[in-house]
């Protein structure tokens, strides 16, 4: 792509999640307890947080480092622990994803990695 064009559906495949929200915002657990969005209460806290309160857009992303064996059973159990959390942000009118990403303890790149950039 040159320089000041904007990608359009045609031009790469299906755009993002949130293409077109008008304004995004994000949170990550760096450091420091994240503080979940004001969508819904809870005391859980995924990894990063992506979303947009003009189009009630919410993208939940949990990173997980098993062996290379368990990734499978890794994604189940964390998609698992989200789904609730996901339901009580639908059920206030929000999209809402969950994107569990596996990395091996030995840098093996899991499936989940490819499926979260598609």
């Amino acid at each position: 792509m040159k320089a000041g064009q904007t990608k359009t559906a045609t031009q790469g495949g299906q755009l993002g999640l949130l293409h077109q929200a008008a304004s995004r915002e994000m949170k990550a657990d760096l450091r420091k307890k994240l503080v979940f969005p004001d969508v819904v209460q809870t005391s859980l806290r995924p990894d990063i947080v992506l979303w947009s309160e003009v189009s009630k857009k919410i993208i939940m992303i949990e990173l997980t480092v098993p062996w290379a064996d368990a990734c499978e059973e890794a994604h189940d159990r964390k998609s698992a622990k989200y789904a609730k959390l996901a339901d009580s942000c639908r059920q206030k009118g929000w999209s809402a994803w969950v994107l569990s990403v596996e990395v091996g303890a030995r840098s093996f790149p899991a499936q989940s990695i490819w499926r979260i950039y598609h």
